[in-house]
């Protein structure tokens, strides 16, 4: 699974959406939350994710502020 925060101010939370689409063709489960949404900002208080994009992949790895290249 993997949990991608975006926001709709955020200038790369776009192509962060566009690499979730990507991985989602993989076969990729992938879930969105939108930090300005009161689920989406507990979601990623929880996570400790203070910047967009962030992305969180299952297996733990932690991206914040940037898109993963290589995954």
């Amino acid at each position: 699974m993997i949990r991608i925060f975006i926001s709709e101010t955020c200038p790369n939370c776009p192509q962060a959406k566009e690499w979730g689409k990507m991985m989602q063709e993989k076969g990729e489960e992938v879930i969105y939350y939108d930090v300005n949404t009161i689920d989406g900002r507990a979601e990623a208080l929880y996570n400790d994710i203070l910047s967009t994009p962030s992305v969180i992949i299952n297996n733990g790895q932690i991206f914040r502020g940037v898109i993963p290249s290589n995954i």
